[in-house]
């Protein structure tokens, strides 16, 4: 076979599928001379490998069928879980975002920012996050096995019942992150000693007035409040762990101005975080974080 001096000519040849040829050598040829293949393999990258005509149509037929099951969903007023894989391109971060069952599998995050944003029975995986800002995000039941969170800023951030196996955490900075729940043990390189971060296993009844707790409960009827799912657990449940973190912050009296603040309005835009709540004590009373605990909420 030729051997051309330049990288160029032995690979820009008319690929036309994988029945075809590359300068004249044989598709049998061709897989068994790997040199070749990791050549054009590197030149190329993974999205331009030709696929054969059966691949080709299973791929089609595959998105045919998830384009008509979102349309599906949209005519029934269901929601669109976000799905992406696999993707070489530079993600950027979001803000102001409730995602379930969002599926992200090997996508990059690098110096991306994220904003009030929470994830709820989402799968990230082998997702890479180096160097990004996490300012007020919730991670609540999800997996996150082999996601990279090296020299990471995590800021107002919450970890409930996480899968963090393989979750490298190197250089990563925290400021008022708290670990519920959460096994960490299979982490790697979190400094669990780190005073940014707080560690709860169980979590211990708030006695709060009735008429505060009826308050809270009736606001489940609001779905601006209630499809976050953060104050509460279902239609008659409020969740003690979110309520718990506002004590921690604020003590009974901030739970309770949570209350009437939240009664003002029959539509709140963004309430999706512990985070954004905490913030709406903050903007409507002149609260402080309690002197054992002085954490100022400034995400921004």
């Amino acid at each position: 076979m030729h051997q051309s001096t330049n990288r160029e000519p032995l690979l820009s040849c008319n690929v036309k599928s994988m029945h075809g040829k590359i300068n004249g050598i044989s598709r049998r040829h061709r897989f068994t001379d790997c040199s070749l293949w990791n050549r054009y393999y590197r030149y190329y990258g993974r999205s331009k490998i030709p696929l054969g005509r059966v691949k080709k149509k299973r791929v089609a037929k595959r998105r045919k069928h998830m384009f008509t099951r979102i349309s599906i969903r949209k005519k029934m007023g269901k929601p669109i879980f976000f799905t992406l894989t696999h993707c070489n391109k530079k993600m950027n971060g979001i803000s102001n975002k409730y995602n379930y069952k969002a599926n992200m599998h090997k996508l990059c995050f690098v110096d991306a920012r994220f904003y009030n944003v929470k994830y709820q029975a989402s799968i990230i995986t082998n997702c890479n996050y180096r160097n990004a800002n996490i300012i007020g995000v919730d991670f609540f039941n999800c997996n996150m096995r082999g996601t990279s969170f090296k020299n990471t800023r995590f800021k107002n951030v919450v970890f409930f019942n996480c899968n963090l196996k393989d979750v490298d955490f190197t250089g990563a900075k925290f400021k008022n992150v708290t670990f519920i729940c959460t096994n960490l043990q299979k982490s790697k390189n979190l400094d669990v000693d780190n005073s940014g971060i707080t560690i709860l296993r169980t979590y211990r009844p708030i006695l709060i007035d009735e008429s505060v707790e009826n308050k809270l409960l009736a606001m489940a009827q609001n779905d601006s409040i209630f499809n976050a799912k953060v104050l509460h657990v279902s239609k008659n449940k409020l969740n003690q762990w979110t309520l718990g973190l506002v004590y921690e912050r604020y003590g009974v009296d901030g739970i309770t101005m949570l209350s009437k603040i939240i009664g003002k309005k029959k539509k709140w835009y963004n309430m999706y975080t512990v985070f954004s709540y905490m913030l709406l004590i903050q903007h409507f009373t002149a609260f402080q974080p309690l002197s054992h605990r002085p954490r100022p909420i400034d995400g921004r």
